[in-house]
């Protein structure tokens, strides 16, 4: 019995161990179905998205069904916040403007403005990524996602007066200015940036202070795990 009371110690100092070296962030995720706004662009029937804070991962995912003359969203701008509406809000956020033409996702400074017209005022482009996976699915509507790592836009420094930059991230809530497109035109120059953003079609879900759910992190449960293996060991033991 003292045997294993020393093992059971030992159990537990390495379970406080891995809580204090083997941490991770909590992950937040929001969602919903035939979210209110525009159907101009498709009726919106899911949104679904996550930001990872331990390692500044930040996924989105639509799923649209078909405009008024039958074409699918293949682009859309986007800006998030940790609450409030970000529209309006002047060199604070990150925009994503995506084109399933290319696959890519390209970031600006949001000015703020109620348009698709931040990638040329203020025009600070803020990186390019590639990813963004398009699907038709058998329901004829289509599902456009991708997950990407915000840090570098994060650690942004903007230049604007008086700017109060937060980037692209969420927590216990989240704001969302969203535009899906159809008749997406984009073109871009020999750095990544756009040199012209145009569609035929936009749709719009726009809203602030949703509140979110927390994912629990792999850690924790992988720590539960051991924990709830070192009770049973010690049940079977006494008796």
């Amino acid at each position: 019995m003292q045997l294993f009371s020393l093992r059971l110690l030992a159990a537990v100092a390495l379970i406080a161990g891995l809580s204090t070296n083997a941490y991770a962030g909590p992950v937040y995720s929001y969602n919903i179905d035939n979210p209110p706004g525009s159907d101009s662009a498709g009726d919106i029937k899911n949104i679904q998205t996550t930001f990872n804070t331990n390692n500044n991962v930040f996924s989105w995912s639509y799923t649209i069904g078909k405009d008024g003359h039958g074409n699918l969203s293949d682009g859309f701008w986007l800006v998030i916040s940790d609450g409030e509406n970000p529209k309006s809000n002047v060199n604070e956020y990150a925009i994503l403007y995506g084109d399933s033409d290319t696959s890519t996702i390209t970031a600006y400074e949001y000015s703020g403005a109620n348009n698709a017209n931040s990638y040329n005022n203020p025009g600070v482009l803020l990186g390019s990524f590639d990813g963004l996976n398009t699907v038709d699915n058998p329901d004829e509507t289509r599902t456009i996602d991708f997950s990407i790592d915000v840090a570098g836009i994060n650690n942004h420094i903007s230049q604007a007066a008086n700017a109060d930059w937060k980037g692209l991230f969420f927590g216990e809530k989240v704001g969302i200015w969203f535009h899906p497109s159809s008749g997406t035109h984009v073109s871009y120059d020999t750095y990544g940036g756009i040199n012209s953003f145009s569609y035929d079609k936009q749709g719009w879900y726009d809203t602030k202070n949703r509140m979110t759910t927390r994912v629990p992190e792999p850690s924790t449960l992988a720590l539960l795990g051991i924990g709830m293996g070192a009770l049973m060991l010690r049940r079977r033991k006494l008796s």
